[in-house]
């Protein structure tokens, strides 16, 4: 097997792994975003880039929320044309559809 169809299918895996501990999920969501809430630099932190959980990966909003609560900038990142990467802080609303 070459080395992306390997990759590939350690990807899929992964994701099929991460999928399959829904029960336990939010149980280790809640103690991870314990863990980084007690960190000194997310604690002196004044603006964070994070991601939306997608596809089985950790779910931090509660600590996003959270932080936003304290008066931190919480910032994600957006691929744009030709695969450029910026950051973008939702509004007070949310995200816009679309």
């Amino acid at each position: 097997m070459d080395h992306s169809l390997q990759k590939a299918a350690q990807r899929k895996a992964g994701i099929a792994a991460r999928r399959a501990l829904s029960a336990a999920r939010s149980a280790a969501d809640a103690a991870l975003c314990r863990r980084i809430a007690a960190l000194h630099c997310f604690q002196n932190a004044r603006t964070l880039l994070a991601y939306a959980a997608f596809g089985g990966e950790a779910d931090l909003s509660a600590l996003l929320a959270e932080a936003v609560q304290q008066g931190k900038t919480v910032a994600y990142p957006i691929c744009g044309a030709g695969f450029t990467l910026t950051a973008a802080v939702p509004g007070p609303d949310g995200w816009e559809v679309g």
